[in-house]
């Protein structure tokens, strides 16, 4: 419970990763940002190394990530990740329960 913040607010279609006992979050443990909402890495704040952290996820795609949040804004929804050149289908389904967009 340690890992989880239990007074963040909770918003529509947000998922929570509650680790098991004795395990370690990826998000807590990858990156600085994580656990401002429940353990999961908002996309608009990441830097390119906690980007990097998440599976499936080099340099390169985390560069393009933020080059995109910086030519299109903030992202409104996690879906969005799918329009970011390198991120398909598989590669989303393996990030998306880990990651969210801040409000």
């Amino acid at each position: 419970a340690d890992q989880i913040n239990l007074a963040a607010p909770l918003t529509d279609g947000q998922h929570i990763i509650v680790p098991r006992l004795g395990a370690a979050s990826l998000a807590l443990a990858e990156g600085s940002q994580a656990g401002q909402d429940g353990g999961l890495l908002d996309i608009n704040t990441a830097d390119p190394e906690a980007l990097d952290a998440l599976p499936g996820i080099g340099a390169a795609i985390a560069e393009r990530i933020v080059a995109y949040r910086e030519e299109n804004g903030p992202f409104r929804a996690v879906e969005e990740l799918q329009q970011v050149k390198g991120i398909g289908a598989a590669l989303f389904e393996k990030i998306a329960p880990l990651v969210t967009v801040g409000p």
